[in-house]
């Protein structure tokens, strides 16, 4: 059986969903808050004890077939109803969650079983519509263990199915109990390639050389009028500053920011064009605000949409945050964690978290 305490964890930044498993190795894409993390871990952790992969029935190992989603979306809800805690579920469905629309315990309320073989042969009979089953969460797909048909068969004795949900819930909530947050997000984000800032800088904000037009070097056409030539002159590239005071940041974490800024400064602050802005409480101002409200990071990408720096560094805490409506593509954005392990907001965006 496996050990109570959590698998080897890596975050990646891409793959086919929000988390899967190999039995051996838990994988996350992206960057989650702590509280999605310990979900995450939890759910993908639940598939390896309940044995997922080796209780997987022949008819659902190919991929994609009524089988296949009916398996998929059973194990789910052995899950959501067997190992969830109130609290995962709360993570869950809160509205800016990253991982909302998971299956809870209420989904697909008129199934009355929760072993997996059961709920399997229930959607088999009844067939119920899978756009009214909520979305598979994506703390799970299929490659949570290779499958192989000699271990397919059903489980009797000491681990049954019963005893498999018993035991996997033992060990969630020993997972739950001895959760320390900041060591979780430091075990996850310890595993992203995660840069200084002063390194991600460098590689952004050397000195640039622009070909502008000027009648400094006239063309050399033989025209009947003097046009404007071109030179090379070097451009400094601009970078916006958003620091956040909304109502999450504590005191502390409002000296951590200033000590980010007063670095980003003292190493940059000759050779860039930079401009500090401070977001909170549905605000976004070039003059310090008062901490307190919401934290508006919609007023954020606003602004880099309209001004397009070539470097926008946030600094803020993990609060989560709704996609941009903007492309912001035209812009390198860097993340700048304090008070936390990493942001919550970098992977929506589509930045990169950066340490000091």
């Amino acid at each position: 059986m496996a050990s109570k305490t959590p698998f080897e964890v890596r975050i990646v930044e891409s793959g086919p969903a929000v988390a899967w498993t190999d039995s051996s190795v838990i994988f996350i894409r992206g960057r989650h808050t702590d509280d999605e993390m310990h979900v995450l871990i939890k759910h993908e952790s639940a598939h390896i004890w309940l044995r997922h992969g080796a209780r997987c029935p022949h008819a659902a190992m190919q991929h994609n077939s009524a089988e296949f989603r009916a398996w998929t979306l059973a194990k789910e809800i052995e899950i959501a109803r067997g190992i969830y805690s109130q609290s995962d579920v709360r993570v869950i469905n809160a509205p800016r969650s990253s991982i909302a629309g998971g299956v809870v315990p209420s989904t697909l309320p008129e199934c009355p079983h929760s072993i997996a073989e059961d709920v399997y042969e229930w959607i088999l009979k009844n067939k119920p519509d899978e756009q009214d089953s909520g979305h598979i969460c994506g703390g799970s797909h299929d490659h949570d263990e290779d499958h192989d048909p000699s271990m397919s068969q059903n489980i009797e004795g000491p681990e049954s199915p019963n005893d498999l949900i018993n035991s996997a819930r033992s060990k969630a909530d020993d997972l739950d109990r001895g959760r320390d947050a900041d060591k979780i997000g430091h075990r996850m984000v310890s595993y992203l390639p995660r840069v200084s800032l002063a390194s991600a800088l460098d590689a952004h904000l050397a000195s640039r050389l622009d070909r502008v037009k000027s009648y400094r070097r006239p063309s050399r056409r033989e025209v009947s009028f003097i046009t404007p030539g071109r030179i090379t002159t070097h451009k400094s590239p601009a970078v916006r500053i958003y620091v956040d005071r909304s109502g999450s940041f504590s005191p502390d974490k409002t000296a951590l920011a200033q000590i980010a800024i007063n670095k980003i400064i003292a190493r940059y602050g000759s050779r860039i064009k930079k401009d500090i802005l401070f977001f909170g409480n549905n605000r976004i101002s070039d003059q310090d605000l008062s901490p307190g409200g919401n934290t508006p990071y919609n007023l954020v990408a606003d602004d880099i949409y309209l001004c397009k720096p070539v470097v926008a560094i946030i600094v803020t805490d993990d609060d989560p945050a709704d996609r941009p409506a903007h492309d912001l593509s035209a812009t390198r954005m860097f993340f700048v964690p304090c008070g936390s392990n990493h942001t919550g907001v970098a992977g929506v965006f589509g930045g990169q978290d950066v340490h000091l």
